[in-house]
């Protein structure tokens, strides 16, 4: 009796739930997918069939995954002061998405794997990329093209949205939790941090330290509440007021998106609960539906698989995979002009300035 043969009369058995120790590895399968995945492992393994190369299968046959990083600040550009915070790793939404625009424009990648490491970022930034992801994965169908290309009038017609997995590999916090929440799945690696859903700012006063050497700073402005967030001046209870109003805003505005992209998993009300601004390690993020799944880069291959129901022939990578984030200040020794304009930058720049950051 073949192997094909011997599947066949396991299939019912396989299909119908349940958990196998096969081919040296523990499988938990509950799925026709699942009965796939063991068949093909089999006839691997037992067999020593090798998958197809890349180099043999004609375009029009390859079924591939791209894998885009999202790694560093969320920033729409790198600068002294987004460094200061990022360790000078910084995610651009703007480049992130124009490697998406060319995935689309591939017809032989059928998902998306989103290999994240991000702490947040800017509130701009983090939505636009966030939206991207959740709303324009999704390319027109070839018969709409050809029909559009004698009629340019016709409306497009699309195929289903691309099946997109976020893998959170160190970091997915804040910003790069919003990121990772507009995707169809969220695996976490085991120690990985995911969540933080908050938001805050920074209000610096160096007026005693103006005192102090004598120096006074003169602001000319029109309107009552310009010219709020200068660090040259203690803060008002007026200017509290109205930069805890923003926050209170974009809080809002952080919680309404998390319960868009995850309403299939939680409540809005459960996602207020778990707005505290803290995040979870891999086990306990499960627990509360903040990830899907915990597992690695090849859990996130076939989950992409499982979602778009077929077998990737190879894997495409899309962007730089840049180093960790480090939060390391530069050594006395080594500060240079660049280093100080960049924290007088920052300081400035930073101001009052709503943050999904860990």
């Amino acid at each position: 009796m073949s192997l094909d043969e011997i599947l066949n009369q396991l299939s019912p058995f396989i299909v119908g739930g349940g958990v196998g120790y096969v081919g040296g590895i523990l499988t938990s399968i509950g799925t026709g997918v699942g009965y796939h995945y063991l068949r093909r492992h089999l006839r691997r393994k037992l067999l020593g069939e090798e998958p197809v190369k890349k180099k043999e299968i004609k375009k029009k046959h390859q079924k591939n995954i791209a894998v885009i990083p999202v790694t560093g600040m969320l920033t729409y550009k790198a600068s002294k002061e987004s460094n200061i915070l990022s360790g000078g790793v910084n995610a651009i939404p703007h480049e992130i998405i124009t490697n998406l625009k060319q995935v689309l424009n591939d017809r032989t990648i059928k998902g998306i794997v989103l290999d994240i490491n991000c702490p947040g970022g800017y509130i701009p930034p983090s939505g636009e990329l966030a939206d991207y992801i959740n709303n324009n994965l999704k390319r027109e169908t070839i018969e709409s093209e050809k029909r559009r290309k004698k009629n340019p009038a016709l409306e497009r017609v699309y195929e289903e949205k691309l099946p997109v997995v976020s893998l959170i590999s160190g970091l997915g916090t804040s910003g790069g939790y919003l990121v990772a929440a507009a995707s169809d799945y969220i695996i976490s690696t085991d120690s990985s941090d995911s969540g933080s859903i908050g938001v805050f700012t920074m209000r610096f006063d160096f007026s005693r330290v103006l005192d102090e050497i004598g120096a006074k700073v003169y602001v000319i402005k029109a309107g009552k509440n310009k010219a709020e967030g200068l660090p040259f001046d203690k803060m008002s209870d007026k200017e509290l007021e109205n930069t805890q109003r923003k926050i209170n805003v974009a809080y809002e505005w952080f919680i309404q998106k998390v319960s868009k992209y995850r309403k299939n998993h939680l409540t809005e009300e459960e996602v207020r609960e778990l707005a505290d601004g803290d995040s979870r390690m891999a086990q306990e993020a499960k627990r509360q539906k903040l990830i899907d799944g915990i597992g690695y880069f090849d859990d996130a291959i076939e989950m992409v698989e499982k979602l778009g129901d077929f077998y990737h022939t190879g894997i495409k990578n899309y962007g730089e995979k840049k180093s960790g984030i480090s939060l390391q200040l530069p050594s006395l020794s080594n500060v240079t002009s660049d280093v100080i304009s960049g924290v007088v930058g920052s300081i400035l720049n930073l101001n009052g300035k709503p943050m999904l950051y860990k």
